[in-house]
């Protein structure tokens, strides 16, 4: 399992500081469905770089790592199997943008991760910066893990007990309308309400 550092969120001597900003609410177990039917964590987690040392919010070597942590009965896997539990893009690079109180800051955004089984989970963040040589910007070393943070628990659900996917938050419209390539949709479960009530109504006319 992974040995974490201390938890960033609670960070205040101006250390490396990461957030989970926009925590995940649910989603639907990937494994088996089809790949137009297969419904990614909801809403898209999305991690704020909330304190860093020295750091333009243009730096490219830097980035945050997902993972899945399970936290029901899958607990205590090894961290391989962790990362067997999710697919998706599980990396992203910095992203400058105003946040909803116009102020600019540096995010990480997951639009389309998937968790292929059923359970209560929780995903854990980490910070990696890529190591170079103060005289030599140029030569590049190794990456390092600078913080980290978990979200909090969630569940993924069967796609038969799945209750669908909410309607994109202000959050991510905000940073879709800034550039971000994120999916924007209408809330799938109220649709279906509706043409569930269509279709009752219809069949009361045909009676």
């Amino acid at each position: 399992m992974y040995q974490p550092l201390p938890d960033s969120s609670n960070a205040n001597d101006g250390s490396w500081r990461i957030r989970v900003v926009q925590q995940p609410t649910n989603a639907k177990a990937a494994q088996g469905a089809k790949e137009k039917s297969r419904s990614p964590i909801d809403p898209p987690p999305i991690v704020k770089l909330d304190t860093f040392p020295h750091l333009s919010l243009h730096d490219p070597y830097i980035m945050v790592v997902a993972s899945s942590v399970p936290t029901g009965k899958h607990e205590g896997e090894s961290s391989q199997q962790h990362a067997k539990n999710m697919t998706g893009s599980m990396v992203s690079s910095l992203h400058r943008l105003k946040d909803l109180q116009n102020q600019e800051s540096g995010f990480f955004i997951f639009p389309d991760l998937l968790i292929k089984i059923p359970g209560d989970f929780k995903l854990h963040f980490a910070l990696m910066k890529m190591k170079t040589n103060p005289s030599d910007p140029g030569d590049l070393g190794e990456w390092e893990t600078v913080a980290e943070t978990d979200s909090d628990p969630f569940k993924v659900y069967t796609s038969k007990d799945y209750p669908g996917m909410a309607e994109s938050t202000v959050m991510t419209r905000s940073f879709s309308d800034q550039g971000v390539k994120v999916r924007l949709r209408k809330d799938s479960r109220k649709l279906t309400t509706a043409k569930r009530n269509h279709q009752v109504a219809q069949n009361a006319r045909n009676t």
